[in-house]
């Protein structure tokens, strides 16, 4: 059970440092801890609408048969309070709206790198895989877990589905350099 604690410390460690990052899918910032700690970053977009998923989503951490909207308020408000002074300082920006929202508000290769973590199905994944190419400044990074069958009923492996569609219609454009244990990392080759 250590490989998922390995790779994503690997991968944190390839994250281009002193840049401008972005996370899809905070929850309880503890990841996003580790991206200022390791990576760095002058200024951190956490993005998350911390808001209770219904439907096939029920089943899910944010679900609405585990947690309430209340349930999601307080996460958000203590997520807030742990990055307080980074947000005076504005090293980190918390955008509450759905990422495909979030991401479009951003200028055009403003990001050293994107981490996604958000919405597992197929289509959001793509999504935001699509819109972070636009976001992503060429040779940046677009990364993110839970790549590969790992048991999680929910999603029905929309991560990897949404990934090797996105892979194959960016051909060319993009290359996968990163791939361990549900991690992985795409470098941003567009022009």
């Amino acid at each position: 059970m250590m490989m998922p604690i390995i790779a994503r410390h690997a991968l944190l460690h390839a994250l281009p440092k002193n840049g401008v990052g972005a996370e899809i899918g905070v929850w309880q910032g503890a990841f996003s801890a580790d991206l200022l700690r390791v990576a760095k970053p002058r200024r951190l977009h956490l993005i998350d609408p911390w808001r209770v998923g219904s439907g096939d989503k029920s089943a899910a951490w944010y679900g609405s048969s585990t947690k309430t909207q209340a349930d999601m308020d307080a996460i958000h408000d203590r997520v807030r309070q742990k990055f307080a002074a980074q947000i005076r300082e504005e090293r980190v920006l918390i955008d509450r709206r759905p990422s495909g929202e979030a991401l479009m508000s951003l200028a055009s290769a403003s990001l050293d790198w994107v981490y996604i973590d958000g919405d597992h199905t197929h289509e959001a994944t793509l999504a935001d895989l699509q819109t972070a190419m636009q976001k992503v400044r060429p040779g940046g990074l677009i990364s993110g877990d839970d790549y590969g069958d790992r048991g999680r009923d929910w999603f029905r492996n929309g991560v990897t589905l949404a990934l090797h569609e996105f892979l194959h219609e960016t051909k060319g454009r993009t290359w996968l350099t990163f791939l361990m244990d549900g991690q992985f990392a795409i470098q941003n080759g567009a022009q």
